[in-house]
Parts: structure tokens; sequence; C-alpha cells
């Protein structure tokens, strides 16, 4: 694993913990996780997920 694959992951499980944990919004999550841009932030998301920020953060099954 190259050194931005294994930030990119860290910054994924962070942004998802934050999703989990937290009631900030979506923006501020991607900010918080080093992403600043929101609209990538929720593609990437959607992409490694299957679902939107707001679907993640609202899946039972998640927990």
């Amino acid at each position: 694993m190259s050194p931005g694959e294994y930030l990119a992951r860290i910054r994924l499980q962070h942004a998802l913990s934050l999703l989990r944990e937290t009631e900030l919004p979506v923006k501020e999550i991607a900010w918080e996780s080093g992403i600043s841009c929101a609209s990538y932030f929720c593609r990437l998301i959607q992409e490694k997920t299957g679902m939107t920020p707001t679907q993640y953060r609202r899946d039972p099954t998640m927990d």
C-alpha cells in the first residue's frame, strides 16, 4: 500500500466515524477529514459504501 492509499484509507475511516458519531454537517466532516470539496467527499463516500453520507449516517446496520 502506498502512503497516499494509506492516507486516503485513514481519512475515509475518520469520515465514516464522524458520520456515525456526530451530527456535524457533511461539509464540515469533509473538511475535518482533509477533503476540501464537499461534492467530491459525497461521491467518495457513495463509491466506498454504496450510500450517500446522509444514508450512511441513518442506516442502523452501520452501527
